[in-house]
C-alpha cells in the first residue's frame, strides 16, 4: 500500500511539474523563399594566422555544401534548396545547402557558395578552387529555405 500511495504521488508531483505546451514556447520552423537572388562563390586558406584550421562563423569547418550569408539575414544551421543545382568542377551539383557562414560583402537574400580551400591563396600558384570561385562569377537564381 505504502509503494502505491508514493508512485501515485511521484505520477501527481511529475504532472504539476511538467511545462504546458504552448505557442508561446514552441518554436515553429520559418519557411519562405527568395526569387532572382545573387549568388557567388568563396574560398579561403586551409589554415588561418595561428596555423589552425579554418573555421566558418559558426564555428564549423567549412566544406561543400555550406554558404555564407549576411549577418543575421537567416540563422546559422538554415536549410537552402536552390530550384536548379550548383555545380562545382570537383566536388559535383548539388541543390541543398547550409547556411554556416556570413561574411564581409554578403548582403540582404545573397547566397555565397563555400568552393573549397584555396592551395594558392598565400603562396600564389597552380589554379585551384580559389580560381574556380572566380570563375564562378556572379549567378542569379530563387531558392528556398527552412530555419532550424
Amino acid at each position: 500500500m505504502k509503494r502505491i500511495i508514493s508512485f501515485t504521488f511521484i505520477c501527481i508531483l511529475c504532472l504539476l511539474t511538467t511545462p504546458v505546451l504552448t505557442s508561446a514556447n514552441v518554436k515553429i520552423l520559418d519557411t519562405g523563399s527568395h526569387e532572382n537572388a545573387k549568388t557567388t562563390a568563396y574560398s579561403l586558406p586551409q589554415r588561418d594566422s595561428n596555423g589552425g584550421l579554418t573555421r566558418t562563423h559558426s564555428g564549423k569547418i567549412p566544406a561543400w555544401g555550406m554558404v555564407a550569408m549576411q549577418y543575421r539575414a537567416l540563422p546559422f544551421g538554415t536549410s537552402i534548396y536552390t530550384n536548379t543545382p550548383i555545380s562545382h568542377p570537383v566536388y559535383g551539383s548539388r541543390s541543398s545547402f547550409k547556411v554556416e557562414d556570413s561574411g564581409p560583402g554578403v548582403y540582404g537574400t545573397q547566397l555565397d557558395i563555400w568552393y573549397g580551400f584555396c592551395q594558392s591563396c598565400d603562396r600564389g600558384g597552380s589554379y585551384d578552387n580559389y580560381d574556380l570561385a572566380i570563375n564562378y562569377g556572379v549567378k542569379y537564381i530563387d531558392y528556398t529555405f527552412i530555419t532550424p
